[in-house]
């Protein structure tokens, strides 16, 4: 509910720009996708800037994406631009096997299921062999490497 106060309170007076800051931090799922779904309907009528590190909210939302790493604007683009560059940047490897490649220029993502394998997301420039591709590009992925040591 607070969340909702502190948005209802930024909109008074219509501003031009919007900034928000982890509107979605710490909220249920259903408050989530009420919070995101309303910011959507508000980015149609102005700007929108919104600060958060939770990936899914800005991939279903956002028309333009800025990833920073150090105070410095590192990578931009729209999210469903994400592959652009990465598709051989990114494989998946069985687990556990995958757990002994992680290190330098090799960062781990996200761990999926298919059938009954477990495969780690394995994201850099220096990717072991026996990765499986096609692997789905994930904008995790895409903050992994940009600001990653990879």
């Amino acid at each position: 509910m607070w969340q909702r106060v502190l948005l209802t309170r930024a909109l008074l007076g219509d501003p031009p720009v919007l900034f928000l800051d982890e509107p979605t931090a710490g909220l249920d799922p259903k408050e989530r996708i009420h919070i995101r779904n309303l910011i959507a309907q508000l980015g149609g009528e102005g700007i929108i800037l919104l600060a958060t590190h939770i990936v899914s909210d800005v991939e279903l939302i956002a028309d333009q994406i800025l990833i920073m790493r150090g105070g410095q604007l590192c990578k931009h683009g729209r999210p469903q631009d994400r592959e652009t560059g990465l598709t051989e940047k990114v494989r998946l490897y069985p687990l556990p096997d995958a757990e002994k490649y992680i290190g330098p220029g090799c960062l781990a993502g996200n761990s999926v299921r298919r059938g009954d394998e477990s495969w780690l997301h394995l994201v850099g420039d220096h990717l072991p062999e026996g990765g499986v591709l096609p692997a789905a590009v994930t904008l995790d992925d895409v903050y992994l490497y940009w600001t990653g040591d990879v």
